[in-house]
């Protein structure tokens, strides 16, 4: 029903809202994650994410610069897509066969039937699990600790 009333809204068009939450997120996800934190990283090859738009009109400069999927590489992508499944969150664990064991990771498809309130907590339990990996000692094989 969400996904329809957005789309039933004539102010905000589907795209500029997916593009608009994967800015949040990044910028969010700047505040804690780099191309070497621990025990997860953005790649480096991720494109820099502009401030969140402030008006209809800017809604479109998103877009330009984002994606809607964002990969977390970890060293242990099944266990942050358990704990995040365990939290409300559909993600999948990209792992090897499918790509390298160095670049592993967790992959969030962002759709236009979120919110920015479920971006927000979804960027709060990426933040718990890594202290949790940390107060353990568990992942950050291959990674560089910050």
């Amino acid at each position: 029903a969400r996904s329809f009333n957005l789309l039933a809204d004539s102010v905000v068009q589907p795209a500029a809202h997916v593009h608009t939450l994967s800015s949040l997120l990044l910028n969010i996800f700047a505040d804690f994650l780099t191309p070497t934190s621990f025990p997860i990283s953005l790649p480096a090859t991720l494109p820099p994410s502009p401030p969140p738009p402030t008006s209809v009109i800017s809604t479109l400069a998103p877009m330009l610069t984002t994606t809607p999927i964002i990969p977390l590489l970890t060293a242990h992508p099944r266990v942050l897509s358990a704990y995040l499944i365990s939290k409300g969150f559909l993600v999948r664990p990209i792992s090897y066969p499918t790509v390298p064991k160095e670049e592993a990771r967790v992959r969030v498809c962002l759709h236009a039937g979120n919110t920015e309130e479920e971006v927000r907590r979804l960027a709060e339990v990426v933040r718990e699990w890594i202290g949790i990996e940390r107060r353990e000692g568990r992942g950050g094989e291959g990674k560089v600790v910050n």
